[in-house]
């Protein structure tokens, strides 16, 4: 079988997966733990507007994050209510990278996760 990559499905949107790092990056910045799904569906609401139509669907609204979730960049926690999640150290680094249009360091994030 050849080597191929598998990506998940509900969205692999550019903004979507920039805007929702970037929320978690902004989450850790002001020092907090954790990051709840509460107040993800609002904020992802805020910074991509088309998915106002989308705002009655919860877990559409969080599948917005996870291509950050997929590729290692934030932690999930499944087992709590509501869901929460962090950015973790390679999401750091990839997000200071994507802040330093140091595509060379993201691609090699991604590769490595």
């Amino acid at each position: 079988m050849e080597e191929c990559l598998i990506m998940p499905k509900q969205t692999g949107q550019k903004d979507a997966f920039y805007a929702s790092l970037e929320l978690y990056y902004n989450s850790y910045k002001r020092g907090e733990a954790w990051y709840s799904n509460d107040i993800f569906k609002i904020e992802i609401q805020k910074k991509l507007p088309y998915l106002r139509k989308g705002a009655q669907d919860g877990p559409y609204l969080v599948k917005q994050s996870e291509l950050t979730r997929y590729f290692g960049l934030v932690y999930y926690d499944y087992t709590s209510k509501p869901g929460k999640g962090h950015i973790t150290n390679n999401g750091i680094r990839f997000f200071n990278a994507y802040l330093q249009n140091n595509y060379d360091l993201q691609i090699e994030i991604i590769i490595d996760a």
